[in-house]
């Protein structure tokens, strides 16, 4: 193929998926060369003065690609995302793409537009770019557009996240701090599922239960002026300096406590309008006091089941993931907010922007230790090695650490992404929040709190997320999915003993002989039938904690050591799954006061 075919060919299928090549930076072609390997392949050059560096094997660049993949060998069996630095001239991907599952995702961040201009030049790589599981990213597109594409690509199923440096790049500093925080989200999410998935499922079963007492952010957000000011109220230790101010905002604002700064406005007579609780296991102590008889919740409907219960009847419910059922009463009154940020005062502040606000003021955002505090109401213990400095607010040095630079980070790139809202940091203290406006929570108060409001009438004019009839259709639907339930136990039971023994077979025999492929073809048929049932995916996510185990909803299987790894790994699972549907059952009947069914007697 001619290099201006070549060209052609790759600009048409980069400019389909990622709109036009005029966005790339071309630079200057000359910093690179193509030569030719022992092999006859063509290999890549890169000019430096006088040097001329080869990024290629200049015997065969495609075997010592292939070399290069084998360290993930260990991951072929597993569904793995790889978040890669470079793509060079494609040798390396390709490899790596030929020894990694179908399902394999790859985010692959080019640093050198000019590079990759230069070998869509001169070499074929249109096949990587068309590629659904290939997601080019580029530094025309913005850190926080690489940031999202990786974020985006987890899941549930994600079973390893892998970052690497394709050989001849250099460490880039932007891969390297995405890098550091996908690894940190990744390691959260897992001990998430691990530690709180069945805790969260069972209190967002209440929440689901009681909606017929409780009210959703949609109807809230239809009452609620996008010109009041909010007022978020977290935790931090500068919240001490400034608490009392907050008595001047009342009924000017909408205060927001988050659940560990309730406790502290409640010392100070303080009580605000909302408070605000997202984490399945955060202690309801903070938000218990004769004080807060009006106030109403702002929660997840996976938060602790202790405060739902203290609040049922004054919950506001952020939306759920019903993956198993499209509810009444929910049907157009949800309102999507994407990343939440990893805490209460960044999830309540995703809730005010998505619903219209046009001005959010920060108090006790410190994101940073202050005298030897962590929060305002006690001091934690500290380890001063997980602590770096950052830019203070006061423009001095702070000490911060790794899980506040990721609440830092969010309001960055929401403030970043959303010009039509004011951000202003009351906090008078701790790390600063680049974009933001900088102000004593008395000036921010005295130049935007100026209008009355009545946050009690806008509570009181709120509808029920449910009626009672809705209420009892969800019940019906709750029976149909303990049916279902049932049904995938009975499958599960079933293709346990074909999972054996095909383990066997890829152990002593041919897995591939004709005979034994029709097993794993039963296998699939079943698989498929579990998979149909969309109650499993609240089991794989919430209820089986291991989501390592979870097989393909089609087997792969290109060998006898393929066979053996994954129908151990299913014969595992499946046995964990039928517990998982009993427990799962209960945990239904005990929400919705659903009695369990008598066994029928066999006797006449």
């Amino acid at each position: 193929m001619e290099e201006n075919e070549v060209f052609a060919k790759n600009k048409e299928a980069f400019e389909k998926k990622y709109g036009s090549i005029d966005q790339l930076s071309q630079g200057e072609n000359g910093q690179y060369e193509v030569g030719k390997a022992k092999d006859g392949s063509k290999i890549l050059f890169a000019i430096e003065g006088d040097t001329r560096i080869r990024l290629n094997s200049s015997y065969d660049p495609a075997y010592e690609a292939m070399r290069w993949s084998e360290r993930f060998a260990t991951l072929k069996n597993n569904e793995t995302t790889f978040v890669i630095e470079g793509l060079l001239n494609g040798y390396f991907l390709r490899a790596l793409m030929f020894n990694a599952r179908p399902r394999t995702t790859y985010i692959v961040y080019e640093p050198s537009e000019s590079m990759f201009f230069f070998v869509m030049e001169h070499f074929n790589i249109s096949d990587i770019i068309s590629d659904m599981n290939v997601t080019l990213v580029f530094p025309y597109m913005g850190e926080d557009k690489f940031f999202y594409t990786v974020d985006d690509c987890k899941g549930v199923r994600d079973k390893n996240i892998i970052c690497t440096v394709t050989p001849g790049y250099t460490k880039n500093e932007i891969f390297e701090k995405i890098s550091k925080k996908v690894k940190i989200s990744n390691e959260a999410a897992d001990g998430y599922r691990t530690m709180m998935g069945r805790m969260a499922e069972v209190n967002q079963l209440f929440s689901l239960a009681n909606l017929n007492k409780n009210f959703l952010l949609y109807d809230f957000s239809q009452k609620f002026p996008k010109d009041c000011p909010v007022i978020i109220v977290a935790a931090g230790p500068s919240l001490l300096d400034n608490v009392e101010e907050l008595m001047r905002a009342k009924g000017k604002a909408i205060v927001v406590a988050v659940d560990r700064a309730a406790s502290v406005l409640a010392d100070h007579d303080v009580i605000p309008d909302l408070i605000a609780t997202v984490d399945p296991s955060k202690d309801s102590k903070y938000i218990t006091s004769d004080k807060f008889g009006e106030t109403y919740l702002l929660a997840a409907y996976a938060a602790k089941k202790d405060s739902l219960e203290e609040y049922c009847g004054r919950t506001i419910l952020i939306n759920p993931e019903v993956r198993f059922a499209n509810l009444p009463g929910q049907r157009d009154r949800l309102i999507f907010l994407g990343e939440v940020g990893g805490s209460v005062a960044t999830a309540t502040f995703r809730c005010f922007e998505k619903i219209g606000s046009k001005r959010i003021i920060l108090v006790g955002q410190d994101l940073a230790m202050k005298d030897n505090k962590t929060h305002a109401e006690d001091s934690e213990k500290i380890n001063e090695a997980e602590y770096e400095e950052v830019e203070g607010i006061d423009g001095g040095k702070v000490l911060s650490r790794w899980d506040w630079l990721r609440f830092r980070d969010f309001f960055e790139r929401s403030i970043r992404g959303n010009k039509d809202i004011d951000v202003i940091d009351a906090t008078e203290g701790g790390a600063l929040i680049h974009g933001s406006t900088v102000m004593t929570l008395r000036e921010a108060i005295d130049k935007y709190c100026v209008n009355a409001v009545n946050v009690k009438a806008i509570f009181e004019s709120l509808p029920h997320a449910q009626t009672d009839e809705e209420h009892d259709e969800t019940v019906t639907i709750i029976k149909d999915k303990l049916e279902d339930i049932k049904e995938i136990r009975k499958l599960a039971e079933e293709v346990i003993p074909l999972c054996h023994r095909l383990r066997n077979i890829s152990k002593y025999g041919d897995i591939l002989n004709k005979h034994n492929l029709k097993l794993v073809k039963k296998v699939d048929e079943i698989q498929y039938k579990i998979n149909s049932y969309d109650i499993i995916s609240v089991i794989n996510e919430y209820w089986l904690q291991d989501t390592k185990l979870i097989p393909e909803g089609i087997f792969v299987i290109r060998n006898n050591n393929d066979g053996f790894n994954l129908f151990r790994d299913a014969e595992t699972y499946y046995g964990k799954l039928s517990e998982c549907c009993d427990s799962l059952s209960d945990a239904y009947r005990e929400a919705f006061h659903i009695e369990k069914e008598e066994k029928k007697s066999d006797d006449k």
